[in-house]
């Protein structure tokens, strides 16, 4: 039987609207009520994460919890948490809930696992929080995995184009993907992830050279339906109780 799935976004909201496009692209129905049933919370209003974890402004916690409990409430099987930096606060989120969590960071392990790449040299397209909080970098460890963070310099240009693809600015493509090319050369970068679900909304505007491009978001998506649609166990693979 099908999974009753949660969404946590709004975070931003073109992202969320992009993952639930793209969950539905999956989702092939001969009818209404052969679609998944699907509870959405695009919560625009969780305090910005990087804000906190860079300049500890609004504390996003509660809103995060809050939003997580009520879609518990309503019912739903298993939460999923579109936004990478909020997966800082994902251990106390999953402490305050008796249903399971996604976790987008793990879904990068696994697909690195899966697809036999642990070996491979790869970098990380984040925001400031993500970076600094090194969420991708505590969990990876935990699997004998490195991931390489861009310089300063290039950090800093990171953070300020995935803000002008939230606030919906001009783009400045030529100058990213500048620093982009530096990234991957100067590291000799096997892959890159989209650590960042903004950065899934102009991937293809992108020029990663020879890299392959992990993108957490699309990642998501797929382990949303696997489990949602009963192909996978969510408790088996993310060991739950």
């Amino acid at each position: 039987m099908d999974q009753f799935v949660g969404i946590l976004g709004g975070m931003g909201t073109d992202a969320t609207t992009y993952f639930y496009n793209k969950l539905m692209e999956l989702d092939i129905a001969r009818n209404d009520q052969e679609h998944l049933k699907i509870m959405l919370y695009n919560n625009s209003k969780i305090p910005d994460r990087t804000n906190y974890i860079l300049n500890q402004n609004k504390n996003p916690l509660n809103e995060l919890v809050n939003s997580a409990k009520m879609l518990e409430t309503a019912g739903v099987d298993f939460i999923t948490l579109l936004c990478n930096t909020a997966h800082h606060f994902y251990n106390e989120i999953k402490c305050n809930l008796s249903i399971p969590i996604l976790n987008i960071v793990y879904e990068i392990v696994f697909y690195l696992i899966r697809e036999n790449k642990m070996d491979k040299r790869i970098g990380l397209l984040a925001t400031k929080g993500t970076i600094t909080a090194d969420v991708y970098k505590k969990i990876f460890e935990n699997h004998n995995l490195d991931v390489i963070y861009p310089s300063i310099i290039e950090q800093n240009v990171v953070n300020d184009f995935i803000y002008s693809i939230k606030m919906k600015k001009e783009l400045e493509l030529e100058k990213f993907n500048d620093i982009l090319k530096d990234f991957y050369l100067k590291n000799n970068l096997d892959a890159i992830i989209l650590g960042c679900t903004e950065l899934t909304l102009i991937k293809d505007r992108l020029n990663f050279g020879s890299c392959i491009v992990i993108d957490s978001c699309d990642l998501l998506v797929r382990r949303t339906y696997l489990y949602a649609k009963g192909i996978e166990d969510i408790n088996q693979v993310y060991k739950l109780k």
